[in-house]
């Protein structure tokens, strides 16, 4: 300890640490919800990351319309149903 802090009342240093566990808390609070919404994010993008095949416009491969999520891209993942 340095000579600043002796000189510190003990009430001010206490509600100092007190002050800091609250920040520490705070923190990891906003951090929880921070990774929550990447994971939500994540989630969401591979959901879109996806397109099946509907053929309902014509038999044409690069119709968007024949697709349901648009025409996949290397990014993508096609779903062909068999039948």
């Amino acid at each position: 300890m340095n000579t600043e802090q002796h000189n510190i009342p003990i009430e001010k240093r206490v509600q100092s640490i007190q002050a800091n566990k609250n920040l520490d808390i705070n923190h990891y609070f906003r951090l929880r919800k921070i990774m929550l919404l990447i994971l939500f994010l994540s989630f969401k993008l591979a959901l879109f990351a996806q397109t099946n095949w509907l053929g309902i416009s014509s038999n044409n491969w690069f119709s968007e319309e024949n697709w349901s999520n648009g025409l996949p891209t290397i990014n993508s993942t096609a779903n062909i149903s068999a039948g």
